[in-house]
């Protein structure tokens, strides 16, 4: 790619990327191949300098897009911190640091690839079989065998989200009281709705990822991997962790990503310094043509049609449950950081209260301190109306609330309990 001789450049062009047979972004060619890999053509240079910048345009150029954001920030950080900690260190020594650290970007663009042909194909997967009959003619779906480690990782991941909301349903009509329907959270159809986007669209996302927790519970004797599992799951740096795959899983499947910038139209030229070269090779399909723009533009427009639609199941008319607006996308993301003993038990507190406490207001105020007791108040009114609706329990605890702190801190009450307030 780079003579060190004339400094000329092969400009990679986007028809020249080389390309898996899938189609996705050859990356160990694009980091390895020895004529035309980005590594190769780095090792040329002679000052640390130079090599920090060129593994700065790097990450720059391969994390460009909007979405890309936290990523490269990260890796940014660490070549950062490479840069500081190595000072004074000889141009070999810093030359193997960064070759780790681009191979640590190439394994990561090799998994997201991977990632996506994975998801695409079980998408398509599910399409065809919602089309196949399934009355045990020929073409019925294969029957899933519920003690494959897999299949039991999915079941227990979205029973333990299902709980959530089955805490929040507890006891709760499932029908319209006093003339207007339930809330969203306090309706098991709407839970189903959810569990079945979950299964489909969130699935082949999150199971990638958690490939070492399956291939842990394969190892477990069948007779006890499943509760084996439930307890490995429900420990908390497991819970911690899980909880990072389902932001990472929301924000793909359910938050549309921005269109990409139009990109400036430059002339071309003969590039000398390394820094530019390795710029000028780096460029690719994502932001640094036109051609590649508008493919970008086209991918992020499909995206945000399938989050739409997918947002559109969600929140379809029910003759039962008012469905989430756009502002509830966030709690409903965030309903997986709680778990459901939480929940119960704040229901059971609040429960408590009212049935036990004179001074209803003051104790409420005292429990509150420093919770979020927004999902746990809208539970425990639909399932106790007689006692926190009409009782005017509710009216009471948040009668020593002012307004807008109602407004931040409970505006499900308001949205849907504002006339026993």
């Amino acid at each position: 790619m780079v003579s060190e001789e004339s400094g000329d450049i092969v400009k990679v062009d986007k028809a020249s990327w080389p390309r898996t047979p899938v189609g996705t972004i050859d990356w160990e060619i694009v980091f390895e191949d020895p004529k035309v890999g980005l590594i190769p053509a780095i090792s040329v240079a002679q000052k640390t300098e130079t090599l920090i910048d060129c593994a700065a345009v790097i990450t720059e150029i391969l994390f460009s897009r909007a979405s890309d954001e936290d990523i490269r920030a990260g890796y940014t950080s660490s070549l950062a911190s490479l840069a500081i900690n190595n000072i004074g260190e000889s141009a070999e020594v810093v030359l193997a640091l960064v070759i780790t650290f681009l191979r640590d970007i190439k394994d990561d663009r090799i998994q997201r690839a991977a990632d996506w042909v994975r998801h695409k194909a079980q998408r398509d997967a599910s399409g065809a079989m919602a089309d196949l009959p399934t009355d045990g003619t020929s073409g019925a779906p294969k029957k899933i065998d519920p003690n494959d480690p897999e299949t039991m990782f999915q079941e227990v991941f979205c029973d333990n989200l299902d709980q959530r909301f089955l805490v929040l349903c507890n006891g709760v009509t499932q029908r319209p009281m006093d003339g207007r329907k339930i809330p969203f959270l306090v309706s098991k159809e709407f839970s189903l709705r959810l569990q079945a986007v979950v299964r489909k669209e969130f699935m082949p996302i999150i199971l990638p990822k958690c490939r070492h927790l399956i291939a842990s519970a394969e190892k477990i004797p069948l007779k006890i991997r499943e509760k084996n599992l439930r307890h490995i799951m429900a420990d908390d740096l497991t819970r911690k962790e899980l909880w990072d795959v389902w932001k990472y899983t929301w924000r793909h499947v359910m938050q549309e990503v921005e269109l990409p910038k139009k990109p400036k139209t430059e002339s071309a030229g003969m590039l000398k310094s390394l820094v530019k070269a390795v710029q000028a090779i780096g460029e690719n399909e994502q932001t640094y043509s036109m051609e590649a723009w508008q493919e970008d533009v086209a991918t992020a427009r499909m995206q945000q049609a399938t989050v739409r639609e997918i947002w559109q199941q969600l929140t379809a008319p029910s003759p039962v449950f008012e469905p989430p607006l756009e502002e509830d996308k966030l709690l409903l993301m965030n309903m997986f950081a709680k778990t459901p003993g939480g929940l119960r038990d704040q229901i059971s507190a609040l429960r408590q209260i009212a049935q036990q406490s004179e001074q209803v207001g003051r104790a409420f105020d005292i429990y509150a301190k420093g919770k979020d007791l927004q999902l746990a108040l809208i539970g425990v009114s639909y399932q106790h109306p007689d006692l926190f609706l009409t009782g005017n329990v509710l009216k009471n605890m948040l009668r020593g609330v002012s307004q807008k702190a109602k407004e931040l801190d409970f505006p499900l009450i308001l949205r849907y309990l504002k006339g026993f307030l």
